[in-house]
Parts: structure tokens; sequence; C-alpha cells
């Protein structure tokens, strides 16, 4: 990550690809080249540069070359912001059994951090005929293959000129900006919990955390758009259905076990909610508010068993059963209402931007079949 003084910007695209610009053909060169002096051209206050922004024009190595390829990709690690302009060509490769520079770019992003990326479309016909005609080259079907899989933000606007590549870039880099703002101004507080409501909550006993915690909880989880609320019930719009989320709290550190004990396997008793389950309503998933950290370890301990998928994330740990279903999302750090509320946020963020939530949404439908089985026999 960069630490100057200014926010460092890498646009990540073709170069010498055509397109239409100031009324006439011209290339992807000049399209970044204008965009780059416009992004450095931006000002907080007069006389202040904000960005610098990285194109690979100014690189000196050859294209094709290892030397260049390391350095792009350096450059992708070392951004603050990566706008990815998608044409539908994965670029040059070192060799032809691998991937297209674009492709690498923008695995790198993802990897090093996704809330930096933002993805810009191309939308004409040259882009269909090099991603989804069956003459396609094969690093271009890689690369349009990754990008679907991973459901990257595009804002749901594609391009056609030059033009409309800066305004959506300006638009996205704004959008980054913001984005990182939010999460930075929460995770700058790691470490610091020795004052203010998180202080408040130490105070409590772990009843009264557990009650605090669970609160706060349900009302993140059903501040998401479409959501509502019944009783204990949370229900958050997935696609066409409301996916039933109960929401529980680790009121310590997870490894103190009469904590731990107040949540238990929730699970177990999900068939206990089958008549929360209406005909649109899929479900159940545990949604549990960790006081401090949690592991994939613990995690582990706390579903009961090995096999499963265990991810860990920026908001803590996702838990997902193949089998019986069982999904668990544990969100660490939970010490005031603020950090409950970001983890929330994060947890919903990365379901979507991950693409989990259509599996998530595909458990959720087999494990409410599950647990009203499991109600019809216990009745």
């Amino acid at each position: 990550m960069a630490t100057g003084t200014r926010i460092k910007v890498m646009i990540s695209s073709r170069c010498k690809d055509p397109i239409e610009f100031e009324g006439g053909k011209s290339t992807l060169t000049a399209v970044r080249t204008e965009l780059k002096k416009k992004i450095e051209s931006l000002r907080f206050t007069p006389g202040r540069a904000a960005f610098s922004c990285w194109i690979n024009e100014l690189e000196t190595a050859r294209e094709g070359t290892d030397d260049s390829w390391d350095e792009c990709l350096k450059q992708v690690k070392d951004a603050d912001v990566v706008l990815c302009i998608y044409n539908g060509n994965a670029g040059w490769a070192t060799n032809d059994s691998g991937i297209g520079i674009c492709h690498a770019e923008l695995m790198t992003a993802m990897s090093t951090g996704a809330a930096k990326l933002r993805l810009i479309q191309e939308g004409t016909p040259e882009f269909d005929s090099l991603t989804t005609d069956k003459g396609a080259p094969k690093l271009n079907q890689k690369m349009y293959e990754y990008v679907q899989q991973q459901n990257l933000f595009r804002g749901g606007t594609t391009f056609k000129t030059g033009e409309e590549l800066i305004e959506l870039a300006l638009a996205a880099l704004t959008d980054s900006v913001i984005e990182l703002t939010r999460i930075g101004s929460s995770e700058g507080r790691t470490g610091r919990y020795d004052s203010g409501q998180a202080l408040d909550w130490s105070r409590l006993d772990f009843i009264e955390r557990k009650a605090e915690m669970e609160t706060v909880l349900r009302d993140a989880v059903t501040g998401q758009t479409g959501s509502s609320q019944n009783g204990d019930d949370c229900y958050v719009k997935v696609g066409r259905d409301q996916l039933l989320v109960i929401c529980h709290a680790i009121p310590a550190a997870i490894s103190v076990a009469s904590a731990r004990e107040m949540v238990g396997m929730p699970f177990l008793r999900d068939h206990e909610k089958a008549d929360s389950l209406g005909r649109n309503q899929i479900g159940p998933v545990h949604m549990i508010a960790c006081h401090k950290g949690v592991t994939e370890a613990q995690a582990m301990n706390l579903l009961g068993f090995p096999d499963a998928i265990f991810v860990a994330t920026s908001f803590g740990v996702y838990v997902a059963d193949k089998v019986q279903k069982i999904q668990l999302l544990l969100l660490k750090n939970c010490r005031d209402e603020a950090t409950t509320r970001h983890a929330v946020q994060r947890a919903f963020d990365w379901l979507y931007r991950s693409g989990e939530a259509d599996h998530l949404s595909a458990r959720a439908k087999s494990r409410k079949r599950i647990v009203q089985t499991v109600a019809g026999e216990q009745a």
C-alpha cells in the first residue's frame, strides 16, 4: 500500500486498443493519458494535489518482458485505488499457457485488497466478440470467466466512448475513496477500547453485555435494504427470498468457556424456528457477534467438526457445512455499537463482492427443508 502524501491510483487496461474519443478514432492510451491528467488535477484544497496516477506508458521496460510484468504487478500492490478498465482483452502474456497481464493485475488487486478495486467495463459488440464468441482467444476467455465468478462492482453501467470511460472512472474513484475512508475510520480505532462506549460495554457483566450486543446486532442486520424484524427474528432480502438471520453474541473472548457456552451450538435448535419460515423465507443463518477476536480453529470448535468451509475474512470467519447446510457468520471485535455495525456491513459487503451470497442463499434453501423435516419428526 502506498504511504506518500497523495492517494496513489493505478489504471489497469490495454493501451493500444481502439476506442472512439473526441469525435474520432483513437486508442486507450489517449484516454488513459487524459484520465491521468483529470485525476491528478483533482483538489480537496487549492494548490495541493490529492492524487497521483500511474499508467504503464511511463514504464521503460518493453511490453512482453518479465521486467514489465513484475513492475505492473508491483504498482497494483502499491496502489491505494486500482481502476481496471476491462474491454474484453486480457492483455499480453509471457507464454500462451498462462494468463494476460490485465487478468494478472485484476487478480493481484483482488488478493491484496478487493476494497480498493473498481472494474469499468466496455459495452460494445467488440467486447462480446472478444469474450463470448467460440473463437475468442483462450486468454480472453479465462479473464471473462474470472470476472463473472468474482461478481465485481461495475456500477451497472458500461462505456462505449472515451468520454464515457472517463466519466465512469471518476465516479468509480469517488466511490472507492468514500468506501476506503469509511473502512479506515473504523479500523483506525483498532486496539483503542479504553474509552467511550467500548469502555461502557466492558463495565457490563456477561448477561448485560450479551443483551446489548444482540440488540445492536439485530438493529444493524435489519438496517440492510429490504430487511425486516419479527420479534428476535431478522429477515434480510437475498434475491427474491427473505433470509432468516438469528443473532447471537459471545460477551467475552471466545476462548472463555463461560462466555462461549452462553451461545453454545445454536444451530442444534434450528428446528424450533420452522414456524418462522414462510413461503419466501429461507434459512436460518446464524450471525454471532464476538466481543474479541475469532480464529478459524475457534470457529471449527464451535461447529463441532472440521470437514466444512472455513474462511477467514476482514469481518471475522465465515462457516458453511456442505452436508447439513449449517452457516455461521462470526464477527470479530464487536466492542461497541460502531464496531458491531461496521462488522455487519463488511460481512454483507464480502458476501456480495465475493459472490458467496448466491451459495449462501442456495444452502439456506436446503437448510429450510432440513429444519422443517426435523420439526415434523419432533412433532
